[in-house]
């Protein structure tokens, strides 16, 4: 009897040591993902007088995640791009991309695309 209840006792020791909760993995991206309001300066050479204008305003982005890869689609309204966050640094995904951004916090998002020579649009924001 006493020796049934040592082994019992010393078999759920070692069970109980073994056994470690499960934790559930996170995805890096679930903190980025949502909807930015963002003051727009948009730079472009004016073909009349071949100087630089500048206009401003206020955009909504959509930052949402990829299905198929591990980077961030980001919806510009009248552009898609993707991105992938290295060090809170958006690198364009694929590498070929021009345009660069970065995340201040994961609610602040500050993002440069160059279209042209003629032409670049910097977004400035918080998340909504």
């Amino acid at each position: 009897m006493k020796k049934n209840t040592i082994l019992s006792l010393l078999a759920l020791i070692i069970f109980t040591a073994f056994n470690k909760p499960t934790i559930p993995l996170s995805d890096y991206r679930d903190s980025y993902v949502g909807i930015y309001s963002c003051k727009y300066y948009k730079n472009h050479l004016n073909s009349e007088n071949m100087l630089y204008a500048l206009d401003t305003g206020w955009v909504s982005i959509t930052i949402s995640k990829d299905p198929l890869d591990s980077v961030l689609q980001i919806d510009l309204g009248q552009k898609n791009v993707k991105a992938k966050l290295i060090n809170k640094v958006l690198q364009p995904y694929p590498q070929k991309g021009r345009y660069r951004g970065q995340f201040f916090a994961t609610d602040s998002i500050s993002l440069g695309i160059t279209s042209t020579m003629a032409s670049s649009i910097r977004y400035i924001g918080k998340k909504k």
